[in-house]
């Protein structure tokens, strides 16, 4: 079996025969599909059949116009899916994992989607592994195989296997993840051809499960598109009552339905998504999954994993306490002995790097026989080398204190004086780790693990792995924010409550053997007060979690290590670190920290908060606006009144509300009190009654107001196309004013008046189009409009003014 890896041209050559190393590949579209898609809409499909009544009718300008807009609105709905496309693969392209390969003869970092049969590939603590392959090479390796066989308990690996299973222990397989320990492996199958990818195929058409706010959306465009569809028959059938024209008959209800059909509330929620992810993304918080983003908003209890997340994870052994008969030096040998050869933990290589200040001889220590070893684990807390010294078998064992003490039976001097180093050590936040040894005369002799052991204490190592600066901060923040925050540490409780003091979080505290004495209904009711568990495994950390979201709660989870990935994979989001994080943390979190900044927490919920209200007021704008526009639809045909409203006025208006909605609003900042509001649970509804109220009191004043100088301008015998030309220019006018009004729900227009660059723009194009309504020939005759005089302008637009900014002194002030 060749070990010189892949040269760059084989792995082209075999990439272009294997394809990329994705589990499922993604459905390509062509133009072609997605235009079709676009057209097959209802709202397209209205336009097409009254352009063709238009036709019909041997009206061919008229036809030719309304084609000509359609084809400008597909141009406008192409260009916008393709913007969200490209938006959601850049997210994509940053959360494709890299893996370190050896091609051309060095090692090199590549995307794991350009892995190919053929490949070697190194593998370490804490990575998941990217494809299928045969183990060469391996120290002390142990994978987690859960998401393929169902079992939690860890696999002990190998280089040989004679055995006939179906999951060998020489190989690796895609998905699993790397728990302990380093490996090198050859890969033999990527892609759909691995184990997990077969698997994932056979899921393929299984049912997606939509968030709460797509169902929302969803069941939103069904009762307005039923609703459309009723008025189109009512008004068809009151306007061929009043005019015996059933194509004048089908044409006002081919109007009403185009005014009333919802085609802006999918395009708002996927492009606030996908944007709002994008710009986390650009604020150093990869979103993996769009949809987290409504849930990262109605997160109401943070949990903190303390190392890596509320501290740098940077330890230092900051303090060395031997025992008596035994001397620094010894105790840091002993320390050595019992230190993996190949350290990745922070805590080993913090031990490796005092020795060597200390100037031993690790490399020496080290490459002593290798006798038997004792592995870490969750639930011992502690792990031991036995090693073949000349004449004598060394164990060497280190781990929690409370795990080693009790097998070193220690007198009652030596229990003070621990007990008084303990007081000591917690005070300045340290962590403490016990160094044990025993000798033995032969291999034979040695105990089958180590809590059977009988040792003897070398001493007691303190490390220092002091809070961030920022950690203080996000305390504080997540308190004004109406956010829970909870301390899950593997830490003893004495040093979890100095830490948890140093950054300003207080509440009772439970050990992990405390929560094990619990039942569920009792750890709900601790959980009302409790505030920091110390001591626990990654099982308890999803007993929280769960018990957390019985209470109702929506749970965020940090973390950065293997251990953390179980808890990050089962809460509402998981929160990664990205920087000093595992493969496997990262790929089990919805948010990914690309700063490992704990503040980017808090600026992440701030913005995921202010993307859920841009959507209402998105939202709400378009029942605003579409409000009148129906009402002119369904009861100027009623009152036998010339029609206001044609076709063509409604493709123009949908032609500015679109980009209003997922331009002006999408882009809309924060509101001040967005941080300073308990967060609004994940199942309420999009559309709040106080928000529909107000926007049907708009929408109606707005009718009223126009309605009234429309009636007031025929009755003054004003010509047709002067008096629509009039409600026409107060109608945008209006438009553009509900677009300042209501882009914030406690903040005033009138009194914090600013122009963004998508406001000016808008505003631009809303002007140039009433002018082109008014005083160009050409839109003159498309609109069936006509020049108003300077007064009349004035007037139109002071009443379209007039009509919106009212709510804006209704205002609650922040």
């Amino acid at each position: 079996m060749s070990l010189t890896g892949l040269s760059s041209p084989q792995a082209e050559i075999l990439l272009k025969k294997y394809g990329e190393n994705i589990l499922i590949p993604k459905p390509q579209f062509s133009q072609l599909t997605k235009l079709r898609k676009i057209i097959f809409q209802p709202i397209f499909l209205l336009l097409f059949a009254v352009a063709s009544i238009y036709f019909l009718l041997g009206e061919a300008t008229d036809g030719c116009i309304m084609l000509f807009f359609v084809m400008f609105m597909l141009s406008i709905n192409l260009i916008q899916e393709y913007k969200t496309e490209k938006t959601l693969q850049s997210l994509q392209d940053l959360t494709t994992p890299n893996c370190k390969v050896y091609r051309d003869q060095h090692w090199q970092t590549l995307p794991a989607t350009l892995l190919v049969p053929g490949d070697l590939i190194s593998l370490i603590e804490g990575d998941k592994v990217p494809a299928d392959g045969k183990l060469v090479e391996i120290t002390d390796l142990a994978v987690n195989e859960s998401t393929l066989t169902g079992e939690a308990d860890l696999v002990w690996k190998s280089q040989e296997d004679t055995s006939e299973n179906f999951w060998r222990l020489d190989y690796c397989y895609a998905g699993t993840a790397i728990i302990q320990g380093s490996a090198k492996l050859l890969l033999t199958a990527t892609g759909s051809k691995t184990h997990l990818g077969q698997i994932n195929q056979s899921l393929q058409n299984a049912p997606t499960i939509q968030t709460p706010l797509e169902i929302q959306i969803g069941r939103l465009v069904k009762t307005c598109t039923l609703l459309s569809f009723c008025l189109l028959s009512l008004v068809s059938l009151l306007t061929y009552l009043s005019s015996q024209d059933i194509i004048a008959a089908i044409l006002a209800g081919l109007t009403l339905a185009m005014a009333t059909l919802p085609e802006e509330f999918p395009v708002i929620l996927t492009v606030f998504l996908a944007m709002g992810a994008w710009r986390l993304a650009k604020q150093n918080a990869l979103i993996r999954n769009i949809v987290s983003t409504q849930t990262l908003g109605c997160v109401s209890v943070l949990c903190f994993d303390k190392t890596g997340t509320i501290t740098h994870n940077e330890m230092t052994c900051q303090e060395l306490y031997p025992a008596t008969n035994f001397n620094s030096q010894q105790l840091l040998e002993i320390a050595v002995y019992a230190s993996e050869i190949g350290a990745y933990d922070k805590m080993e290589q913090a031990i490796l790097t005092c020795a060597q200040g200390q100037q031993l001889n690790i490399q020496q220590l080290q490459q002593s026989p290798l006798v038997t070893e004792y592995p870490f684990t969750s639930e011992t807390k502690m792990m031991g080398h036995a090693f073949a010294l000349p004449q004598t078998i060394l164990l060497a064992a280190k781990g929690a204190c409370e795990s080693i003490l009790p097998l070193c039976k220690l007198t009652p001097p030596q229990l003070a004086w621990f007990e008084e180093l303990q007081k000591t050590a917690a005070t300045k936040a340290y962590r403490l780790i016990a160094v044990a040894q025993q000798t033995y005369p032969t291999a034979a002799t040695l105990p089958a693990n180590l809590a059977n052991s009988s040792l003897e204490l070398v001493g007691i190592l303190a490390f220092n792995d002091p809070p961030r600066a920022a950690a203080r901060a996000a305390i504080e923040h997540c308190q004004q924010a109406g956010i829970k925050t909870i301390m899950i540490t593997g830490d003893n409780h004495l040093t979890a409550q100095s830490i948890a003091q140093q950054i300003g979080m207080t509440g009772d505290y439970l050990t992990g053997e405390q929560l094990n004495k619990l039942s569920q209904t009792e750890l709900q009711a601790a959980l009302t007060t409790t505030r920091i568990f110390a001591r626990t495994i990654p099982q308890q950390k999803l007993r929280i979690i769960q018990a957390l979201q019985a209470n109702g709660e929506v749970v965020a989870m940090t973390g950065d290590g293997v251990n953390d990935a179980p808890a990050l994979k089962y809460a509402d989001i998981g929160i990664a670190m990205g920087k000093n994080g595992t493969e496997v943390a990262r790929q089990a979190a919805d948010l990914v920290l690309l700063d490992d900044n704990i503040l980017t927490i808090m600026d992440s919920i701030k913005d995921a908060r202010r993307t859920y209200d841009n959507i209402r007021k998105a939202i709400n704008y378009v029942l605003i606006i579409h409000l009148p526009i129906i009402l002119f639809a369904l009861l100027i045909p009623s009152l036998n009144l010339p029609v206001l409203l044609l076709p063509i006025h409604i493709v123009l208006l949908e032609m500015l509300i679109d980009p209003t909605c997922s331009i002006i609003f999408e882009q809309q900042p924060a509101e001040l009190t967005v941080m300073n509001r308990p967060p609004h649970k994940i199942s309420d509804d999009i559309l709040l009654r106080k928000h529909v109220l107000t926007s049907c009191l708009q929408g109606v004043v707005i009718f009223l107001t126009l309605f009234s100088s429309y009636c007031y301008l025929l009755k003054n015998s004003i010509p047709l196309t002067l008096a629509r030309t009039f409600c026409l220019t107060s109608l945008l006018t209006a438009s553009l004013m509900l677009v300042f009004v209501n882009q914030a729900f406690t903040r005033s227009f009138t009194k914090n008046f600013s122009f963004n660059k998508a406001n000016l723009i808008i505003s631009l194009i809303v002007g140039l189009t009433i002018l082109a309504l008014n005083y160009n020939s050409l839109c003159n005759l498309i609109f069936k409009t006509a020049p108003l005089s300077s007064l009349q302008l004035i007037s139109a637009i002071a009443l379209g003014i007039g009509s919106t900014i009212w709510y804006d002194f209704t205002k609650k002030p922040a």
